[in-house]
């Protein structure tokens, strides 16, 4: 799976679940290896930098906030 999907898809799941997802969650829903969710998630949180939200790793895994 190319990076921009993880990307989609990562954002798809962040978007409408109640509490935060972990990193090995992810991995296993999207069938990809776990580093390469640590990576998708180092760039999504970078590119959300100057936005009104924010992706936040928190209780052990990771959910949208508001800035």
């Amino acid at each position: 799976m190319e990076i921009r999907d993880i990307h989609r898809h990562i954002e798809a799941i962040l978007m409408v679940v109640d509490e935060p997802v972990s990193e090995l969650t992810l991995a296993t829903v999207l069938e990809v290896p776990q580093e390469e969710i640590s990576q998708a998630l180092a760039e999504l949180t970078e590119s959300y930098g100057e936005r009104g939200f924010a992706l936040k790793s928190v209780a052990g895994g990771w959910r949208f906030y508001s800035h």
